[in-house]
């Protein structure tokens, strides 16, 4: 049995899935923050003073059967008071495209 070649397949595709997208996001949201909607209420300098949101989030792909995975986008946000280690305000968001492939 060739565990070898199995595992390098295995790896490739490991490999091919581990993506970041950090740097654009932490980019866009540079960006966001000098619009005026958002420039005197937001700021990326930290202060004790100042409430504090948190930003995170993921890519999911979705396998089903023989079709092409559907990329999902997870966004996840919490508001935290100062000097808080629990959130106030939280919330959850998935985005997709397409047509999902559950849909008779």
């Amino acid at each position: 049995m060739d565990t070898k070649g199995g595992r390098a397949a295995v790896q490739s595709y490991e490999d091919a899935l581990q993506l970041t997208l950090a740097a654009e996001v932490r980019e866009d949201i540079k960006t966001l923050l000098t619009e005026s909607a958002f420039e005197d209420k937001f700021t990326e300098t930290p202060s004790s003073t100042a409430p504090v949101l948190s930003i995170g989030g993921d890519i999911i792909l979705e396998f089903f059967d023989d079709a092409p995975p559907r990329p999902f986008v997870l966004l996840e946000a919490q508001l935290f008071n100062p000097g808080s280690l629990s959130p106030t305000w939280g919330m959850r968001y998935a985005a997709s495209v397409g047509r999902s492939p559950h849909h008779g």
